[in-house]
């Protein structure tokens, strides 16, 4: 959650979240957690959130931001030799850096709203 309370984040976050709890329902009973993080709108400190939470939590496979802020992720998870597709990331706005880290395959989806 790049901005908790502004309108644009929590309206995105929301059809994340609707998405989630259908994908859970229709997943025969797999557990498939997810949690939601203030990653805040600092590219740096979004960037240091995350990976901090990833490296906490080894098993994570995705994350979703909802701007963004998610290219500062993909692009230290390059930088350390992680692979494209091991963790898969995604978010909005078709921004340069976007563009180009989806180029490098660590970021895997792209949303542009307008």
């Amino acid at each position: 959650m790049s901005a908790p309370g502004q309108i644009w984040a929590e309206q995105r976050a929301a059809g994340v979240v609707r998405f989630m709890d259908d994908y859970k329902k229709a997943s025969g009973g797999r557990d498939i957690p997810w949690h939601k993080l203030d990653s805040t709108t600092d590219l740096a400190q979004a960037t240091s959130r995350v990976m901090a939470y990833i490296d906490a939590n080894p098993k994570t496979t995705g994350y979703l931001d909802m701007g963004y802020w998610h290219t500062g992720v993909a692009t230290t998870l390059r930088s350390q030799g992680v692979p494209p597709g091991k963790v898969l990331i995604g978010g909005f706005d078709l921004v340069p850096a976007a563009l180009a880290e989806v180029k490098t395959g660590h970021v895997q989806f792209q949303v542009e709203q307008q």
